[in-house]
């Protein structure tokens, strides 16, 4: 078990095996190597929570709840950088969400989903070969419209 400074739950212990190395970071984080899934108890939301700076933490959820036929369209070369050859079969696939100030909206970007490879512990967020889709996808009327089905 390791001790971790996160910004959702103050200091907690984890479990080494939740730890994702990102060798080119994210986007705009590209100094962050290293960071932690959590589950955040409030389903279907998990944290990625940097290992070295408490106060850098992205709230993710699973894209195909939003939308049944999201698709990653990244390149075959891509994938194979975080050790992935089948595609995104076997990975781990987020979304990254931004809640607004209010908390009135939350978007997802479903154009650069994080993909995560279970068996290497390497993950990477890509950037998908699909214009279509959003970058501030609205997660929570995508919500109701799958409370009222």
């Amino acid at each position: 078990m390791i001790k971790l400074k996160t910004k959702p739950f103050g200091e907690i212990e984890i479990d080494e095996k939740q730890i994702i190395s990102f060798p080119f970071g994210l986007p705009g984080f590209e100094q962050l190597k290293e960071f932690a899934l959590l589950d955040s108890g409030q389903y279907p939301f998990y944290w990625l929570q940097s290992t070295s700076e408490e106060n850098v933490a992205f709230i993710m959820m699973d894209p195909f709840l939003l939308k049944e036929d999201y698709q990653v369209e990244v390149l075959d070369s891509e994938y194979a950088t975080i050790g992935l050859s089948d595609k995104a079969g076997s990975a781990l696939i987020f979304t990254i969400l931004t809640v607004r100030a209010s908390g009135a909206m939350i978007s997802a970007n479903l154009q650069a989903p994080v993909v995560i490879n279970p068996q290497t512990k390497v993950g990477r967020q890509f950037i998908s070969n699909n214009p279509d889709l959003e970058i501030r996808y609205d997660v929570m009327k995508a919500l109701k419209q799958m409370e009222a089905n």
